[in-house]
């Protein structure tokens, strides 16, 4: 099962709210999701000034981090190894910028893989 997320409306949503997961992710902050919700287009693309649901997706990735479920989550955020278990505890209180600097730390210390660059495809 896939990790959908509700994406508020936005200029990068064309002002429409959207369903969607998360395809790839980029260094520069660059989030391509995939819509769910049957609505055209079928990608889009935000950049890091836009708004993710990162709370909402946190709690979600958790519990498929628990189920040991990686299909459900994006490749991104696919553990190379165990986080630890008051670490994630902790990681429920934080906001989101807290919460991307975490991410962004993690991954420094090889807990998720590497990401590319930047998006390309503009």
């Amino acid at each position: 099962m896939e990790i959908v997320l509700e994406i508020e409306p936005q200029k990068a949503t064309q002002f429409v709210k959207r369903h969607a997961v998360i395809s790839q992710c980029f260094q520069d902050g660059t989030l391509v999701l995939e819509a769910r919700d049957a609505l055209k287009p079928a990608q889009v693309l935000l950049k890091k000034h836009d708004v993710f649901p990162w709370i909402s997706f946190f709690k979600r990735l958790k519990v498929a981090w628990w189920l040991s479920n990686s299909t459900a989550i994006p490749y991104a955020f696919r553990l190379q190894k165990r986080l630890p278990e008051d670490l994630l505890l902790k990681m429920d209180k934080l906001s989101p910028k807290d919460l991307l600097r975490v991410f962004a730390t993690l991954r420094q210390e090889g807990f998720f893989p590497p990401l590319p660059k930047s998006y390309i495809g503009e």
